[in-house]
């Protein structure tokens, strides 16, 4: 990329017009126009205002947009790169967080089967010690038989715990943001609406019909502006 060098200045007799047309423009601080006189005075030197203003711009551009060249070929230099690495970037997020989520369900799966072995080691045992407490009933050793059957109401097999946790990487986190999708809208709370006027519509009919119309919670109105060329 080929360096530039520019330089950045205003020249004498631009910074005397711009220091001039300052100077200008105070006296209409505050201005009002009461007379027919002042009006007609007025609106001439409106004229001359978008004429200066219009000067000031150019000045302005004629040093801004040099500037505003050596951004962009800045920019279109670095895009190529900056957007491979986006994308790069993009792609190896997707992967890790599908990695991270496949490695979380499973963990998942694999405690539901633990939690699931382990109940039915309790039934098992549990059935195991009833069925020992009946028969010791059966047999008139009433005891030993309520020993069996209060063993068997508070028996437990501990749940394995399993760990299939995505490895913990330094400078790497996951969040989990909660967002919503509509399922069906009329059921929706309208606390949860938010109910939206359509400004184009009513933009176009204000201006079509000049407000001679009727529209049930709408007042249509006009504001006076002014266009004003240059001197």
């Amino acid at each position: 990329m080929e360096k530039q060098v520019i330089e950045v200045g205003i020249q004498e007799e631009d910074q005397s017009l711009i220091e001039q047309i300052g100077q200008e423009v105070v006296e209409f601080e505050g201005y009002k126009i009461e007379t027919d006189l002042q009006y007609q005075n007025a609106v001439e030197v409106l004229k001359r205002i978008k004429g200066r203003h219009a000067s000031v711009e150019t000045i302005r551009k004629g040093i801004t947009q040099p500037l505003d060249e050596v951004k962009k070929s800045v920019m279109n230099f670095f895009k190529p790169i900056t957007d491979r690495l986006e994308n790069a970037e993009n792609v190896i997020k997707c992967g890790a967080i599908a990695f991270d989520i496949a490695k979380r369900k499973q963990q998942e799966e694999e405690q539901r089967k633990a939690y699931e072995a382990a109940k039915r080691e309790e039934d098992r045992k549990r059935a195991q010690l009833e069925a020992q407490a009946q028969k010791a009933e059966a047999a008139g050793k009433i005891e030993k038989a309520q020993a069996l059957f209060e063993r068997a109401e508070v028996i437990h097999v501990p749940v394995s715990v399993i760990s299939k946790e995505t490895p913990k990487v330094s400078g790497i986190k996951y969040i989990d943001k909660w967002k919503f999708r509509v399922t069906e809208q009329s059921k929706i709370p309208r606390e949860y609406l938010i109910v939206t006027v359509n400004e184009r519509a009513l933009l176009a009919l204000a201006a079509s019909t000049k407000g001679q119309v009727s529209i049930p919670g709408i007042e249509f109105y006009s504001e006076r502006i002014m266009s004003a060329g240059k001197a």
